[in-house]
């Protein structure tokens, strides 16, 4: 799964305050205008997929956070918000399937139950300061 990383940008971890390049892992240059929060997945550790959950922000580094796909969509959704300081209302979107993009609206169910699948992002969208959600693309 390809990572979103901007060069010469300061490298900044969450958990266990190291940073991406010190732990040997290369990212791959993406879409600069979207860094996503990734979490890569150890390849010993079947339970742990990566997620991904682009956002167009002022952030100049990728973060890492990582989910394992017992965990619910409520707890992600919590999660990306209290990383990204979000106050307003948000809400959560499956990306990457054939589909198109999916609307996570069941709190309680786990990642793996939603239907998430290694290589699958996630979408954290906000509110506008009007009460309106972004137009869809």
């Amino acid at each position: 799964m390809a990572k979103a990383q901007r060069p010469a940008a300061p490298q900044l971890a969450l958990k266990d305050g190291l940073p991406h390049e010190e732990k040997g892992e290369r990212e791959e240059a993406v879409d600069e205008s979207c860094p996503k929060w990734c979490a890569p997945r150890a390849s010993s550790d079947e339970s742990c997929p990566k997620w991904c959950a682009p956002r167009a922000s002022t952030y100049q580094s990728p973060l890492q956070k990582k989910f394992r796909s017992t965990d619910t969509v409520g707890f992600v959704e919590s999660e990306l918000k209290k990383i990204l300081s979000v106050q307003r209302e948000a809400r959560l979107w499956k990306v990457g399937n054939p589909e198109g993009r999916e609307l996570l609206t069941q709190p309680d169910i786990t990642l793996e139950e939603a239907g998430m699948v290694d290589g699958q992002h996630l979408l954290l969208e906000e509110m506008d300061e009007m009460g309106n959600w972004p137009p869809p693309d």
